[in-house]
């Protein structure tokens, strides 16, 4: 799923207008960055010593997250607000 919407994005991304393409390259980098995150929690997850401590690893990535989240809570609805101006062009 991933690979066809690589492909997809690379498609729109030949088109000629810079709007577009700054999307396009954003939203390739993005899945680019998901996919290799999620490649590594897989490969964590096969070293038998990892499996009994993805508690610890959620619980401490769900902390991080919210006190990310509050710290930057101005800046992520500008980013947010961005983004919904850029759709609805």
């Amino acid at each position: 799923m991933i690979a066809a919407l690589v492909v997809i994005l690379r498609a729109a991304e030949s088109r000629p207008s810079q709007a577009k393409s700054v999307r396009a390259t954003f939203t390739l980098t993005l899945l680019r960055m998901i996919l290799i995150l999620s490649g590594c929690l897989v490969a964590l997850s096969m070293i038998p010593s990892m499996q009994s401590s993805w508690d610890v690893i959620l619980q401490g990535s769900g902390v991080i997250a919210i006190v990310l989240g509050l710290a930057a809570q101005t800046s992520l609805g500008n980013l947010f607000a961005g983004f919904s101006i850029l759709a609805s062009h």
